[in-house]
């Protein structure tokens, strides 16, 4: 079980289901503290206009504070004036500071609200009732039917679907193509790129099948061992993109957008608003690559974002016309814009 703690002093004014709501009075200590250990994975602080039982708050001379604590458990604190000027909530952390249980965070002025939500696996303490008085950063408001909370390392996850070619042919009149011939070796080189510019965990996942047999990156395939092997990363790890590596032979995509066709980014055709927020990440005003609408048969996709996490397909030439030398610049640019954009899972998936 997991303690879940009191973020603020004052007394219970309301219990439910779903939320405890705290009256913090003009008597009470007004501190803020963390409810659990862990990462602050949201945090917003707002001005505007509330109305509640206790106070009238005023716009533009108010305060309201959110706070999400390793995605669980999350709580806000609003200030107002009753006859009190309760108009300031200072924070002395933000979004993706490490707390302990119990630490200050914050504090607040004179009589102000706070509630903490209940998650559906809550166990409200039986002490905790309207009109009980809690202290923040010690009372028990609850557990979570669970023996701890682990805080997931963040990670990049590479993977290479098509990359296995023991059995293709690639030269002479009765060649034929059975893999993404360039696709392991740009999976790599994007991996030490990445290593080399942050201390994020990345991880590269590659298929030891071949395409004719099974194609990895469909549904029919969710349940073999290069699909577990996802499964595994995206459940122990919290994957902030998911890169799925591929390559493509002279001609096979048609110029849409550019003369250099060499590199191209492939999304999924079906949610426009995922479309226009991955171009503005990626645009390279078309000097590097080509934007390509794909389909949701790609199931690494689909799976990712399914879960929250951006996934993104690149393709990159087999051909010499591609040199090793163009393709590290081009992945180079990639990392940058990935790293830069760290935090975009939360900004577009809740």
């Amino acid at each position: 079980m997991t303690n879940i703690i009191s973020p603020v002093n004052g007394e219970i004014r309301y219990i439910d289901d779903s939320r405890i709501t705290i009256y913090i009075s003009a008597k009470d200590n007004h501190k803020i503290y963390a409810p659990m250990s862990g990462e602050i994975s949201y945090m917003s602080i707002t001005n505007g206009y509330w109305e509640r039982q206790y106070y009238k708050t005023i716009y533009g001379k108010t305060g309201h504070l959110s706070v999400e604590i390793n995605k669980t458990i999350s709580f806000w604190v609003e200030v107002g004036k009753p006859k009190y000027i309760t108009d300031t909530i200072r924070v002395d952390y933000k979004e993706g500071d490490t707390v302990e249980e119990g630490q200050r965070i914050g504090e607040i002025i004179i009589g102000s609200l706070a509630e903490i939500s209940l998650p559906p696996d809550a166990q409200v303490m039986k002490n905790i009732k309207k009109g009980t008085k809690v202290v923040g950063g010690k009372t028990v408001l609850f557990k979570l039917n669970r023996s701890e909370y682990a805080i997931k390392d963040k990670a990049i996850l590479i993977t290479v679907p098509h990359g296995y070619c023991a059995n293709d042919m690639p030269s002479g009149k009765m060649a034929t193509r059975r893999c993404d011939r360039r696709a392991e070796q740009s999976a790599d080189i994007l991996s030490q790129i990445l290593k080399s510019k942050t201390n994020l965990k990345i991880i590269t996942i590659k298929s030891k099948m071949d395409r004719q047999i099974i194609d990895e990156n469909r549904i029919q395939s969710r349940n073999d061992e290069f699909r577990n092997e996802i499964d595994n990363i995206l459940d122990k790890y919290d994957v902030i993109w998911t890169i799925d590596m591929h390559s493509f032979p002279m001609g096979g995509f048609e110029p849409q957008h550019t003369n250099w066709p060499y590199l191209k980014f492939v999304i999924l055709d079906n949610v426009a608003p995922r479309i226009s927020k991955e171009h503005w990440i990626f645009d390279f005003n078309f000097e590097y690559y080509e934007l390509l609408q794909g389909s949701t048969v790609n199931d690494i996709q689909e799976q990712s974002r399914d879960l929250g996490v951006p996934s993104i397909l690149i393709e990159v030439l087999e051909d010499k016309e591609l040199t090793d030398t163009e393709l590290k610049n081009f992945l180079i640019v990639v990392t940058n814009r990935i790293l830069k954009n760290q935090g975009l899972k939360e900004i577009y998936y809740s």
